[in-house]
């Protein structure tokens, strides 16, 4: 695992069966978490900050997923350069760094915007209308 031959093989093997469920498990999980946010975004019963925060998590399981599953047909496949061991860490590490920003924003941005918005209708409640 720590030689460039095994994540850069254009013909890898096949995954062991439990790596793959285990893979596409997870990614049927983003996939399903990028549905549900859909459904949550369709009711329109959402405020605007966190319509920004469930936008921003359904295109994140919807690409995640998408791309995830395509990624282990390739692998399982054996698709030359397509398949190979790489663009799964690759992906998996899109996907962490793009779900942290996610998170930073839920976590300190979200409460800034909240605390602006909460001081604009406080002001604009002594303004005439």
């Amino acid at each position: 695992m720590l030689t460039l031959s095994y994540w850069f093989d254009a013909y890898p093997q096949f995954f062991l069966p439990v790596f793959l469920w285990l893979f596409l498990g997870f990614f049927a999980v983003a996939l399903a978490l990028g549905f549900v946010c859909l459904r949550v975004l369709a009711g329109g019963k959402v405020s605007k900050v966190a319509r920004r925060v469930w936008s921003k998590l359904r295109n994140w399981g919807f690409s995640l997923g998408f791309v995830g599953l395509i990624l282990v047909f390739f692998k399982q496949q054996r698709t030359p350069y397509l398949g190979m061991r790489v663009w799964i860490l690759l992906w998996l590490i899109i996907g962490a760094v793009w779900l942290a920003f996610i998170l930073k924003f839920i976590f300190v941005r979200m409460p800034k915007i909240k605390k602006e918005l909460e001081a604009k209708k406080e002001f604009e409640k002594y303004l005439p209308k």
